[in-house]
C-alpha cells in the first residue's frame, strides 16, 4: 500500500533508530539466538532491499541523508518541542520521525519537519510507554519533492490509523 502510493520511480530511504538498534544489540544475546531465523531483522521482515529502499542499518554512524537541502535523520532529541530543538542544534532543513510525533517547526531560514511514526499504538510491543506519551503518537511519513537542489515537504498523516490521502487519491 505505502510503496504504491509512493509510485515507481521514487527514492525511498530507511533509517534504522533506537528500536532497530535496540533489536540488533538483543538479538546477538544467546537467550535471544536460540529462536534462529523466526526473530528477523526488520530490513529482511519488510524486504526493504527488494522493494527498492536505500536502508541505513547502522544507527550508531549517525546516519543521514540529504534529499535536496534537507538532511533526514532518524532523530536525537524527544521532548514537546523536538523540531525547535532539531533545527536549532542542526542549523539546518532536518526531517526525523525518533518522537513519533507530526510536528513542524520553521523558524524562517531553516525548517524542521517531525514526520511521525508508523505503528500500531496498541501492539503489546508499545507497553512500556505511558497512555500521556503514546497519545501524541502519529501515524504519517514525509513525501519530498526537489527541484534544483531545493525540497518541498508534506507530511502525510493517516486518517482514524487507516488510511491516507495524496493528491486526492485514498490508500486504504
Amino acid at each position: 500500500l505505502f510503496d504504491e502510493a509512493i509510485g515507481e520511480g521514487k527514492k525511498k530511504v530507511f533509517l534504522y533508530g533506537n528500536h532497530e538498534g535496540r533489536f540488533k544489540r538483543e538479538s546477538t544475546k544467546l537467550e535471544i539466538s536460540k529462536y534462529g531465523k523466526s526473530i528477523r531483522d526488520i530490513r529482511d521482515a519488510l524486504d526493504l532491499d527488494a522493494r527498492g529502499y536505500t536502508v541505513y542499518d547502522n544507527p550508531r554512524k549517525k546516519a543521514y541523508h540529504m534529499l535536496g537541502d534537507v538532511k533526514v535523520i532518524h532523530g536525537v532529541y524527544y521532548n514537546i518541542h523536538a523540531a525547535k530543538k532539531h533545527t536549532e542544534v542542526y542549523k539546518c532543513n532536518i526531517m526525523f520521525g525518533h518522537t513519533h510525533r507530526h510536528q513542524v517547526f520553521d523558524e524562517g531560514k531553516y525548517c524542521a519537519y517531525n514526520i511521525g511514526w508508523m505503528g500500531d499504538v496498541e501492539h503489546d510491543l508499545f507497553d512500556y510507554a505511558e497512555e500521556g506519551t503514546k497519545s501524541y503518537w502519529v501515524n504519517s511519513f514525509g513525501l519530498v519533492d526537489v527541484h534544483n537542489g531545493k525540497a518541498s515537504v508534506q507530511i502525510i498523516k493517516f486518517i482514524d490509523n487507516r488510511y491516507f490521502i495524496i493528491d486526492g487519491e485514498v490508500f486504504e
